[in-house]
């Protein structure tokens, strides 16, 4: 096995990856490199406003928007009806 690099992670990383390494030992390392290389985001406390009304909002634009197909005055002018 050829160990690259000189830092703990980088001996981790070279036994897991080494296919002649005893299976076990190779999940063993792949378990204490994950935190390094996929740390866990933290939660974070929302500051900022809520816009509970976007749900009506939405309903609202689509409704128009059905509204607008229904009496054809979704298309622009010379373009044929899909």
């Amino acid at each position: 096995m050829r160990i690259t690099g000189d830092m703990p992670l980088d001996v981790m990383l070279s036994v897991m990856r080494d296919e002649d390494m005893p299976l076990a030992l190779r999940i063993e390392m792949a378990k204490e490199a994950a935190p390094y290389c996929h740390p866990e985001l933290a939660a974070i406390e929302h500051g900022g406003k809520v816009d509970l009304g976007l749900g009506a909002r939405l309903e609202a634009a689509t409704k128009r928007d059905e509204d607008a197909r229904v009496n054809g005055k979704d298309r622009a002018l010379g373009h044929p009806p899909p």
